[in-house]
């Protein structure tokens, strides 16, 4: 079984070129594509992640705790629970576990206490699943199945996966959105990245991102995606890795929702300190590579 280890340490090491990740930019007036350079030596990508949402109903009488868990499809599954410091959302690790509470319902959320897999095996793709063995300490081991799906209601074409019980514990509608493994995609080094408002064409893709104000604070970013013809593209699963480049507070992960055809927006994006930020955007459509583009985020106010 694998043991949970610390989110910080796991992923702020492979964050650190992260502004070197798979794209070359080449600046041409004032519109930068991106090319590869051979001569650029490989630089590693972040580990792909991915959050498992659930709910764990606890009908006994005694409490119980998930102590971690197991799935093929990713190298670690870690506990985390989401907490606001001063206004800057972190993702602390839960190496003791997370309590069952008695006679409780307990939600699993990307703002809450949540199951994160690090360093996905192969890409999660709408419409797949697959199954996580998680650890309690009275109930043991429980085999859950997870399904892929784009938001938290599931649609009528794919039903949510039925309920799990093991003794006093039921585990219902474990879920968890696509995203790209990043397995077998050749790691190029990138120049410098974007800032905002900067269109950058990937593929056939551009992709624009926007912030909603220019002060610390949680932000909300929109990034503009469009295909060769100009079109808004509608199908791509889009996520952010944000950090601050001025000090170490190890990467937030974002989902992005579309909110009109080709604009996805994530609200309330942790950015709390003034200075440089790296946002590193991936954009993934169906039966296609990543396309991963980092931008940079300068924003007002104090750097400590």
């Amino acid at each position: 079984m694998k043991a949970c280890i610390d989110l910080r340490s796991s992923l702020s090491a492979a964050m650190t070129g992260t502004l070197l990740l798979l794209v070359t930019i080449v600046f041409s007036g004032t519109r930068p594509t991106l090319a590869q350079d051979e001569g650029t030596p490989a630089a590693i990508p972040s580990p792909a992640t991915a959050i498992v949402y659930m709910t764990v109903t606890n009908d006994g009488a005694v409490p119980d705790r998930l102590l971690g868990g197991e799935t093929a499809a990713a190298d670690l599954v870690e506990l985390h629970q989401t907490l606001d410091d001063g206004g800057i959302m972190r993702m602390q690790p839960r190496p003791d576990g997370i309590e069952i509470p008695a006679g409780a319902k307990t939600l699993y959320t990307a703002g809450g206490t949540h199951a994160m897999l690090v360093g996905l095996t192969a890409d999660l793709k709408a419409g797949d699943g697959f199954a996580l063995t998680l650890r309690f300490e009275t109930a043991g081991e429980i085999v859950v199945p997870v399904q892929v799906r784009f938001d938290a209601e599931p649609d009528d074409d794919l039903p949510p996966p039925d309920p799990v019980t093991a003794g006093e514990l039921t585990i219902a509608d474990a879920w968890s959105r696509p995203a790209p493994a990043f397995r077998g995609i050749a790691a190029i080094g990138a120049s410098e990245p974007a800032p905002l408002d900067t269109p950058v064409t990937v593929g056939d893709l551009t992709v624009v991102l926007t912030a909603d104000g220019a002060t610390a604070g949680p932000r909300a970013l929109t990034i503009i995606v469009t295909d060769a013809s100009g079109a808004p593209v509608t199908d791509a699963a889009v996520s952010l890795s944000i950090r601050s480049l001025e000090m170490d507070h190890g990467v937030s992960t974002r989902e992005a929702e579309m909110i009109e055809p080709g604009r996805y927006r994530s609200e309330r994006v942790p950015m709390g300190m003034g200075g440089g930020w790296g946002v590193e955007i991936t954009v993934v459509l169906p039966g296609e590579a990543a396309a991963v583009i980092p931008f940079v985020v300068s924003l007002d106010g104090p750097s400590h």
